[in-house]
């Protein structure tokens, strides 16, 4: 018997008949099946004592219905004239169901009626699916976790101490941005106590060390952005001391004529921490425009993180607007873009961590520069809404962490959102916000802080949906008497936020007075939806999703094709196999189990072992296996999948971050009830951004007798 069926599958109920007494019996065996009155089957047996029989009705299970039970209630009973049993058995049916995303997002900073048609396709269910949108009023997420890691962070090397003293400074920017409940002691004179101890990890060549002042243990990289730093902190009010500086920047100089790198840096490694020490010179007004140009052949070795510090460099140098745009152009073309994330990627040699390398450090930095450069008129366009995508999956890199992984991190993810927070989200919230489809309401949502929590409104699809044009608008306006009556347990930090003194951003009474609507509201619109036709080619959506199935059969793994043949008690080996052209957070991979398989958990006692080691992997003939040689196996690193869940219905695996590139993940299943069964895709998203994701290919499986 399955454990489950999907709409429309047929399949041969199995009922097992015993009989235990010590003398022959003639049996009379009635199988009822659902919403019949008269039985399905009628059978005589005559059994032997303590034997057994198995008697099979053929079933076909019945459209799926919403609010209905959903199942296939069987009634079997067996006896004679001296007793008799009777059995009730029931099984699930499930939707024959795959649902595919769309979503838009942006944001809104005025009194302008938002609008987003919304086109329905034709053949879908209309049990399934919903149009929704979800309000907030940052993007900015959960800041206040990166500044406890730095406010308690136990080890002092200069670098360390520098990035401490930084993230301080952008601790006063982001005041607003933060809960009441984080207070950092000692914030505002924590960046002038470490300059003054600059001094003492400056070598006599004016290169900065990690621990021990002396020439030879001055790091290029930790020079560079030491001079960085000191303009940041320059920038927020605190002067770096003079002596310091001008030695540094000799340094700095020698090392932009000379070859004073480490023996083991790579040209790469070189090039970007040249462009470190001209982004740093280039904001203490030390740059010209010779030395920009002596410096582009260099460009093409830079690492991601390089270039965007070059990028930095050349902006401060007055009449290279031209290239300003080339670098953002080269930048961008390296970026991988979904409905609202954008993320830039690369692949480096492990040498590139003595420079404290990371994908999200470059991000972060490159956020700063895109935000900056978004709103001036020569390149706006060009940038549009990456700003509002980086952001977004910045907040999300972090994993289910509550801060960044390291000073470096947090730091220059902390200064990427702060210049972020100052160009748009400069004024904090104090709004209503309406949404309507076709002129009927949905609800709303009313924001006066920066970390109020975000409203999802939805709408299930109905019978009128299928091939309409719907229209959704959003509408920012006042708070009425309502909405002020939605906020009172949210005034306690918007009255923290109108008490900061040097309210940047988010500048202004947040909660006391009244007026008209002011802010910046964020919108993520979805529509989600069951087509009538399952796909006929597969869908990547920003992940690439493959299954398998393979049996082994005359001692080799062979690959099964749709429709595929199996045979009751046969091993059916699942192979999965996902490709990602960039990061993604919180991934999760569904594949539904057809209802002739059962999945063998090597977890359950129960579980043969023989069973489960055909799981063991030796790649079919065939098999998209052979594509890729760099396949990450589940379990084989801390960022790959990591858990999962082997149920009746569906093998799920999740994972909270996954670099990109290939992964592979398996299982083995028993063919346990004869019939003929749907297997629907296999699905892959981002379960906080549903609208990246994959769906392989849909199948049908044959389970013989």
């Amino acid at each position: 018997m399955p454990n489950q069926v999907t709409e429309g599958d047929t399949f041969m109920a199995g009922f097992s008949v015993m009989n235990r007494t010590d003398r022959v019996r003639t049996l009379e065996v009635d199988v009822t099946g659902p919403g019949a009155e008269q039985p399905m089957l009628s059978r005589r047996l005559e059994l032997g004592p303590f034997k057994r029989e198995t008697v099979f009705v053929e079933i076909q299970a019945a459209r799926f219905q919403r609010g209905a039970d959903n199942l296939v209630e069987l009634q079997a009973r067996a006896g004679d004239a001296l007793d008799a049993d009777r059995l009730v058995h029931s099984v699930p049916i499930r939707p024959r169901r795959s649902l595919h995303s769309a979503a838009t997002h942006g944001s809104s900073d005025d009194d302008t009626l938002v609008t987003q048609p919304i086109l329905i396709p034709e053949r879908i269910h209309t049990d399934s699916g919903e149009i929704s949108v979800t309000l907030s009023s940052s993007v900015l997420g959960n800041l206040a976790g990166a500044f406890e890691y730095m406010r308690d962070y136990p080890y002092a090397c200069w670098e360390q101490k520098l990035s401490k003293a930084v993230m301080a400074a952008h601790y006063q920017l982001l005041r607003t941005h933060l809960p009441a409940a984080l207070e950092w002691p000692g914030s505002d004179s924590l960046p002038p106590d470490t300059l003054a101890l600059a001094r003492r990890y400056q070598a006599p060549n004016g290169g900065m060390a990690y621990w021990v002042a002396e020439d030879t243990h001055v790091s290029p990289y930790l020079s560079a952005y030491t001079a960085l730093a000191f303009e940041w902190l320059r920038d927020a009010g605190h002067e770096p001391p003079t002596a310091v500086v001008e030695k540094l920047h000799g340094y700095l100089q020698g090392m932009l004529r000379n070859e004073t790198f480490p023996e083991f840096y790579s040209k790469g490694m070189a090039s970007t921490v040249r462009a470190v020490a001209l982004a740093a010179l280039s904001r203490a007004g030390r740059l010209d425009r010779a030395t920009i140009e002596r410096y582009l052949p260099h460009v093409p070795s830079m690492s991601l993180f390089g270039r965007i510090q070059f990028l930095d460099a050349v902006r401060g140098v007055p009449g290279l607007e031209a290239l300003t745009r080339d670098l953002v152009d080269q930048i961008a073309a390296s970026g991988s873009s979904s409905a609202g994330k954008f993320q830039l990627n690369e692949r480096l040699d492990s040498a590139y961590s003595q420079l404290l390398t990371s994908p999200l450090r470059s991000n972060c930095a490159a956020l700063a520069s895109f935000a900056e450069l978004a709103q001036g008129d020569g390149l706006a366009p060009m940038l549009a809404d990456l700003p509002l995508k980086m952001t977004r999956a910045i907040v999300q890199g972090r994993g289910d962490r509550d801060h960044f992984q390291n000073t470096q991190e947090n730091l220059f993810c902390a200064r990427g959102l702060a210049r972020y927070a100052a160009l748009y989200e400069a004024q904090a919230p104090r709004l209503a916000v309406s949404a309507a489809l076709d002129g009927e309401a949905l609800g709303s949502a009313s924001f006066t802080s920066f970390t109020d929590p975000a409203r999802t409104l939805t709408r299930p699809l109905g019978e009128d949906d299928p091939g309409r044009l719907r229209t959704l608008t959003l509408q920012r306006g006042p708070l009425s008497d309502d909405t002020e009556s939605q906020t009172e347990s949210q005034t306690e930090s918007s009255r923290r936020a109108g008490q900061s003194d040097g309210q940047t951003p988010g500048e202004g009474k947040a909660a006391d007075d009244a007026g008209p609507a002011r802010g910046r509201f964020y919108y993520v619109t979805r529509l989600s939806y069951a087509p009538l036709d399952e796909a006929a080619e597969r869908i990547n959506a920003g992940i690439d999703i493959r299954r398998e199935y393979s049996v082994q059969r005359d001692g080799e793994w062979r690959l099964l094709s749709s429709p595929m043949q199996v045979g009751r008690g046969e091993l059916v080996r699942v192979d999965l196999y996902l490709s990602l052209p960039t990061a993604r957070h919180f991934v999760v991979v569904d594949d539904p189990v057809p209802g002739g398989l059962e999945p063998v958990n090597q977890q359950l006692a129960t579980a043969s072992s023989i069973d489960a080691e055909q799981a063991v992997f030796t790649a079919a003939g065939g098999s998209w296996w052979y594509r890729h040689d760099d396949w990450q196996d589940f379990g084989m690193t801390f960022y790959s999948f990591y858990h999962k869940e082997l149920r009746f219905d569906a093998a799920r695996f999740y994972s909270d971050y996954l670099p990109p590139g290939n992964y592979h993940l398996g299982y083995t299943a028993q063919a346990i009830a004869p019939g003929s069964f749907a297997v629907q895709p296999a699905h892959s998203e981002e379960m906080y951004e549903p609208d990246v994701y994959g769906m392989s290919l849909p199948a049908r499986l044959e389970v013989s007798p």
